[in-house]
């Protein structure tokens, strides 16, 4: 059993990417920016990141439709990727397959992997995946070096480059631990110059636009000096402390269950028959992306700093700590998976929770707004300022949302569209007719109120709904 529990975890993830696309009416915040981005094909997108995980949801719509289901088949089987990642890391470092498993389903103790994962992220389970399959394919080439694994560690290097920029950190800290290492290590090999050759060939498309484009590479930055203090030593204090609170927050319970394992500790550490330099270099790589991850919020004077933005230490760190504590521990084993699958069972079903009473996205009934829209006869095109919600009338057969986020929003305006905004949201009206003006669209009748119903509960979002066309603008 614990010799499947990879698949099995697999199963489950894939399972539960079949049952959200049926409970969720609408996608997260995230996947509704999926939305936007993929209804164009490009070599960026903007709002500060790489465009591989649209990318890959382009080429699932060209299977499964613009639907929930091809967002979550996508993400849920990289999840299960990155779980079995973390397995094939334990059994790399001698770990027996019951200790991998166990390693595994620890996951469910952070929260950003067990549960947010599920329930909102997508680039950041891309670079989650990723990072754990290089950390597998790392160990094989420290075994045996060959050139076929070194063509797919550049081709996985070049792939998270596109995933999230921050892992650059990653990458940085691995290389410096590896050639930290007394014996030859991967990156000393002359075979290396291969990983550089073809990440570099990778990520090159992505490279040139983002030369020229660089307001859309930095959208986001602001928001990451947010509260900044009176002194650059009071800031500096400021974002240490939020760089150690997103640590605690990520890796926090992780830690308690670790150090309770620890009552159970019987004897000295077991001698592992093999992974003493894995676990060396892995050691040093945790040790190095949190340096590096604390020096940049230091030289670029950030105060905030997001516990997703860690997930990348995740993957040497968990299994290392728990293989390690229960190596020590051995009664322990049974205890910490009853732990990590508890949590599991909890981070799965508390999606169908959230998903029908929580998370208002979720649950409201696009389907009746789009079908209203058509039953007035106003155009199936959208002209918005705001995506979170209307992005998903893309998954009930509206055409096109445009919205200013998209670079070039202009190559997607129709001649005719439907302007929709949220009221109560100030300025929203004015916001919406002025993007709408910038389009060459103008307003062909007055805006009328439309209710955006919730399909569960109580509540609802009041919204207005306003033909706007290019040939009113000529009146």
């Amino acid at each position: 059993m614990a010799a499947r529990a990879p698949w099995l975890m697999l199963a489950v993830f894939l399972g539960q990417a079949g049952v959200l696309s049926l409970l969720r009416s609408g996608t997260s915040y995230d996947g509704a920016e999926q939305l936007i981005y993929t209804q164009v094909f490009d070599f960026g997108y903007g709002r500060s990141q790489p465009p591989l995980f649209t990318w890959m949801l382009l080429g699932m719509q060209q299977v499964f439709g613009v639907s929930q289901i091809a967002e979550n088949l996508l993400k849920f089987a990289l999840l299960g990727a990155g779980f079995a990642a973390i397995w094939r890391i334990a059994v790399a470092l001698g770990s027996d397959r019951v200790v991998a498993a166990a390693a595994m389903v620890s996951l469910f103790l952070t929260v950003e992997i067990g549960f947010e994962a599920q329930r909102n992220y997508t680039h950041s389970v891309l670079l989650f995946a990723l990072t754990g399959w290089i950390a597998v394919i790392y160990l094989g080439l420290l075994e045996r070096r060959s050139v076929g694994q070194y063509l797919l560690m550049g081709a996985l290097m070049g792939a998270v480059m596109l995933s999230k920029y921050n892992a650059a950190l990653m990458i940085f800290a691995l290389v410096v631990a590896d050639l930290s290492l007394r014996e030859a290590g991967v990156f000393r090999a002359k075979a290396s110059g291969l990983v550089w050759l073809v990440a570099a060939v990778v990520g090159l498309p992505h490279a040139i636009w983002a030369v020229a484009n660089p307001d859309e590479v930095f959208a986001l930055s602001a928001g990451f000096v947010g509260g900044q203090a009176p002194s650059l030593a009071a800031t500096a204090v400021r974002g240490v402390g939020a760089y150690l609170e997103a640590a605690l927050g990520l890796l926090g319970p992780l830690a308690l269950v670790a150090g309770i394992a620890m009552v159970w500790r019987q004897r000295p550490a077991v001698a592992v028959p093999k992974g003493a330099e894995a676990r060396r270099v892995l050691w040093r790589w945790v040790l190095l992306m949190a340096i590096a991850g604390l020096l940049v919020t230091l030289l670029t004077t950030a105060t905030v700093v997001r516990m997703r933005w860690l997930i990348p230490l995740c993957v040497p760190l968990v299994p290392l700590s728990i293989c390690a504590v229960l190596a020590r521990a051995p009664r322990a084993t049974g205890g910490v998976m009853a732990v990590g699958l508890i949590l599991g069972v909890v981070s799965v079903a508390g999606q169908w929770v959230q998903s029908l009473w929580i998370n208002p996205r979720t649950d409201y009934d696009y389907a009746a707004l789009a079908t209203d829209m058509a039953e007035a006869g106003l155009p199936m095109d959208i002209v918005a300022v705001s995506y979170a919600e209307f992005a998903n009338l893309r998954l009930y057969g509206v055409d096109r949302v445009v919205v200013p986020v998209l670079p070039d929003p202009a190559a997607l305006a129709p001649d005719a569209a439907t302007a929709i905004w949220a009221a109560g949201r100030d300025g929203d009206a004015a916001r919406v007719e002025a993007f709408a003006g910038a389009l060459g669209l103008c307003a062909d009748g007055p805006g009328t109120p439309r209710t955006l119903a919730r399909r569960h509960g109580e509540g609802g979002l009041e919204v207005f709904v306003m033909p706007v066309t290019a040939a009113a603008c000529a009146d």
